[in-house]
């Protein structure tokens, strides 16, 4: 037999006795791996049983949560709307404020507080450019994207808001 050939039938067998070695010892550890997993699963599951009657408390006791954090967010509900609401009444007892002061400048009979000066007494209109309109309209136009050159890719239409002249 030639050195080469043999040389060459050497390192081919070895290469295979070495693969199998290796696939041997990959499959060793695989099947070992499955079986520590599988006892720490029966292992945690048989502490789930035994902690089982202290589990239904917990849920017993989450369940009481659920309710006091639902009483809680009814709570916060309820101010958030008083917040809304006195900041409306605000808005508005400062709009009502600003009416009555403009209708007072407009009308010279009527004082501070609103009351009207009696008949007799003299009172000094000055001389007023035309007053000016202190509500403003807005309009609001719906606009909806043309078929051709979409604006958008949502399905709510686009609002332009805008001052009426």
């Amino acid at each position: 037999m030639d050195d080469a050939l043999l040389v060459a039938n050497l390192v081919y067998i070895g290469t295979l006795i070495l693969g199998g070695v290796l696939f041997a010892f990959l499959a060793a550890a695989f099947g070992i791996t499955l079986l520590i997993a599988g006892a720490g699963q029966g292992i945690a599951s048989i502490i789930g049983l035994l902690l089982r009657p202290l589990r239904r408390t917990a849920d017993q006791a989450a369940a009481e949560r659920t309710t006091a954090d639902a009483a809680d967010a009814d709570h916060i509900r309820t101010a958030v709307i008083a917040k809304a609401d006195a900041i409306l009444a605000s808005q508005r007892a400062a709009a009502v404020a600003s009416s009555e002061a403009a209708s007072s400048a407009r009308d010279p009979k009527r004082d501070a507080t609103g009351a009207t000066q009696a008949e007799d007494e003299d009172v000094a209109v000055p001389a007023a450019a035309p007053a000016a309109s202190t509500a403003i309209e807005t309009t609001v136009t719906l606009v909806r994207p043309a078929a051709s050159r979409p604006i958008h890719t949502g399905t709510q239409p686009v609002l332009a808001v805008g001052r009426a002249s």
